[in-house]
């Protein structure tokens, strides 16, 4: 999808979306799993997504937490990456630890709006 933010124009893409039990040495909390999903950026005159502007959101809207790998592991399926680094995007997967059934979707928020500049929908 094509999204305007205050800071340009650029096309986010999320794909591979997958749900883990659990990670080695993680696991969710009771009743919870993780949905793993990899996102893709590509800016169009500067714009670029950040951590601090992603939340998820599970059933009622609840706030859910997103896990990420603080030494950063490589990109890809069963490891926990960090998310769309500082500098402004390329490719990473977003951990979300949520209820093991609902909706659950992403929003980002730009700037800490408490209103989502975007949303995506991850699971029904």
């Amino acid at each position: 999808m094509t999204i305007k933010t205050l800071e340009g124009t650029g096309v986010i893409r999320l794909s591979d979306i997958d749900t883990v039990a659990a990670y080695p040495g993680l696991v969710p909390a009771p009743g919870h799993v993780f949905v793993e999903v990899q996102a893709s950026v590509r800016a169009l005159g500067g714009f670029q997504l950040t951590s601090r502007g992603w939340h998820a959101v599970g059933p009622d809207g609840r706030a859910l937490a997103i896990i990420t790998n603080a030494y950063g592991a490589n990109s890809r399926p069963g490891v926990i990456s960090p998310l769309l680094r500082e500098e402004g995007g390329g490719e990473a997967w977003i951990v979300v630890e949520a209820p093991a059934s609902g909706p659950v979707r992403l929003e980002y928020r730009e700037y800490g709006n408490s209103d989502p500049t975007f949303w995506i929908r991850l699971r029904d």
